[in-house]
């Protein structure tokens, strides 16, 4: 049987997205040498991006070239992104 067609791409899951889901997305600070990475919860889908809210209420604008990941519920984040999650 062939594997390939039951790959996603990250397309896919770009696409998919819908209010409810978990993203980790990157953040441009002005001031910062190096982009910080946030989770939060799809609010709204558009055309450019979506509206992310974060645990402590939050909410950003967050095009999809600065999505990092959509996690699959029952799923933990990978080890790299759990990483870049928990820098300060």
């Amino acid at each position: 049987m062939d594997d390939t067609q039951y790959r996603q791409t990250r397309q896919d899951y770009l696409m998919n997205l819908k209010p409810g889901d978990l993203i980790a997305f990157a953040v441009h600070f002005k001031d910062a040498i190096q982009d910080k990475i946030l989770s939060g919860k799809v609010l709204d889908k558009g055309f450019e991006g979506v509206t992310v809210q974060t645990r402590l209420g939050s909410v950003y604008k967050v095009p999809f070239d600065d999505i990092a990941w959509v996690r699959i519920p029952g799923r933990k984040w990978p080890s790299g992104i759990y990483s870049a999650l928990k820098q300060k």
